[in-house]
């Protein structure tokens, strides 16, 4: 039998100290991206809604919908920029909040919008150094893409760090962000923003914003664990095959590892059914 056992305990120890270091002065969007960081989309979201995290990003419209689908009525962010109209009618008619990370974008977002005659909200792409999507960071056209139009409402602005283990590199592209905020901030005052991830929440607290995107540290999945926090689970298998190898022999895909001298080698099946 194959089950990831997660222990709800842990996970709620973790969500406890990232709030007690955020100390109300940041809040969480929880990355529930790739099925809930591999614990379920639906039901790891609810779970976080039970302990009162009320903003969730994720990374493709399926995602979004089928958390809308699943009663989710908290505030969920398209991470990706979306280029197919209809795709865009469900995501704001779900109001579900989009990135912006062209002008084009925004006209079409605007161009929709209006045709349902519901209001589109929307966040600002800043593209930092990652060369990914949004408005590279010393485009002018940011100015004109953060104003408020009459059915798109402009609430927040984010960067994605590209090496965060990198502090010269990650304080380059910060410094980079803050001066995109600063003119920001003269357009549309009220607008939040974000940038750090898991690693750079608990590497760099002054870069924490009016939010931080956590994914893989509230489960403990960190490369740095200064504030202790814990994993969360374990994968339990069995192994299903033991087969003799001789020295030389090539084990995986792409020959990723040889035998350096004969070797007995366990066959275990990892597929994932659910958690429990």
């Amino acid at each position: 039998m194959k089950t990831l056992e997660v222990k709800k305990d842990d996970l709620i120890d973790n969500l406890n100290i990232i709030k007690n270091k955020l100390n109300g002065k940041t809040e969480v969007i929880a990355v529930i991206k790739a099925n809930g960081m591999g614990l379920g989309l639906v039901e790891y979201t609810k779970f976080l809604v039970e302990q009162e995290i009320h903003f969730f990003a994720v990374a493709n419209s399926e995602e979004a919908i089928v958390l809308r689908q699943n009663e989710i009525k908290e505030n969920i962010l398209m991470m990706s920029e979306v280029v197919d109209e209809i795709e865009l009618e469900t995501l704001i008619k779900n109001d579900v909040i989009l990135t912006v990370g062209s002008l084009n974008e925004k006209e079409k977002i605007a161009k929709v919008a209006n045709r349902l005659n519901q209001k589109a909200e929307v966040h600002v792409k800043i593209d930092t150094g990652f060369a990914r999507y949004g408005f590279l960071y010393n485009d002018e056209a940011i100015l004109e893409a953060v104003e408020p139009t009459e059915n798109v409402k402009v609430t927040g602005c984010f960067t994605h760090f590209s090496k965060t283990i990198d502090e010269k590199w990650t304080r380059l592209q910060f410094s980079r962000f803050q001066n995109v905020i600063s003119k920001i901030k003269e357009v549309n005052p009220g607008i939040k923003c974000h940038c750090c991830n898991s690693t750079a929440f608990l590497k760099y607290e002054d870069m924490w914003l009016d939010f931080v995107r956590l994914g893989s540290c509230i489960q403990g999945r960190v490369l740095e664990n200064p504030l202790g926090l814990k994993k969360i689970g374990r994968l339990k298998s069995e192994i299903i095959l033991i087969k003799n190898i001789p020295k030389g022999y090539n084990i995986s895909y792409s020959n990723e590892y040889t035998a350096p001298h004969d070797m007995r080698l366990a066959v275990v099946n990892v597929r994932i059914y659910g958690w429990f």
